[in-house]
């Protein structure tokens, strides 16, 4: 995976020598959804935000781009009571195939990998329980996918995209054994992704 991701990397240094890039910002809301493993726990969807500086590379290929951002990114999940706050630095690279509607307006769809490193608390464990309770324990990073589109008028997007994660998000265990993956539940954090971006 390593020397996959080194070789796109060189491709495309060279790809963008040749390129145009628009440097922007952009933000919005994300609805999480937590998908556990096992159903003993009951998990709520709820609302949180992105923010962050973007790049928008116009690619020597036809009606290509390529947008990489470095965004942060705080959701918001409940599961039995316990309100998780997740704090992360994300850095998405979506491959764009445009679509022109007249000389300001088109539409677009996009897909690409991301990144997403924890910066905020790693554990969470239920109050009322003792130190032998249940804890939820976050994963330091995570690699997912995103798949979604948008509408570009200007200078100014509407993007709406949904973010898959490879693998599991964090773990539900006991603080005797939470290390244990095997002993835990996994929890795995999709979200939708709904926000605007401006580009100078």
């Amino acid at each position: 995976m390593k020397r996959i991701l080194l070789i796109l990397c060189a491709v495309l240094a060279l790809q963008t020598a040749q390129a145009q890039i628009k440097i922007g910002v952009k933000g919005g809301l994300n609805l999480t959804n937590m998908k556990i493993e096992k159903d003993v726990f009951d998990a709520k969807n709820r609302v949180g935000f992105y923010v962050g500086p973007t790049l928008l590379i116009d690619l020597p290929i036809s009606n290509l781009s390529l947008d990489v951002s470095a965004l942060y990114d705080q959701r918001n999940n409940e599961i039995e009571g316990l309100k998780i706050q997740q704090k992360s630095v994300l850095v998405p690279a979506n491959l764009r195939l445009n679509f022109g509607l007249s000389e300001r307006l088109g539409i677009y769809v996009a897909a690409g990998p991301q990144l997403s490193f924890n910066i905020g608390d790693s554990e969470f464990k239920w109050d009322d329980l003792s130190t032998l309770g249940p804890t939820f324990k976050v994963r330091e990073s995570q690699f997912s996918v995103n798949l979604g589109g948008g509408v570009k008028i200007g200078h100014l997007e509407a993007q709406l995209a949904y973010n898959i994660p490879c693998g599991r998000t964090g773990d539900i265990g006991y603080a005797t054994v939470r290390d244990d993956v095997k002993a835990g539940v996994k929890a795995n954090t999709h979200a939708w992704q709904l926000g605007l971006a401006y580009f100078f």
